[in-house]
């Protein structure tokens, strides 16, 4: 897709641990989001979504609000 951006999709299981991992083509940020999310609502798995080394979200199964993470938790 030109003009696109390569992400990476984590799928994670109940215990956080990578299930599979996905490179997703998007325009830009928030279209990744979005299927990041989607995913999430739809799949069995948590995603989270990076772009170089950079970590943009954790989304949950099933659409729950985010919980609270040791990783986010030493960024405030």
């Amino acid at each position: 897709m030109a003009g696109s951006l390569d992400y990476r999709l984590y799928l994670l299981n109940g215990e956080g641990r990578i299930v599979r991992a996905e490179v997703v083509e998007c325009a830009s940020e928030a279209e990744a989001v979005e299927v990041a999310r989607d995913r999430a609502r739809r799949g069995p798995y948590s995603t989270e979504l990076w772009f170089r080394s950079r970590r943009i979200g954790y989304y949950p199964r099933g659409g729950r609000p985010p919980t609270s993470r040791s990783s986010d938790a030493s960024r405030s």
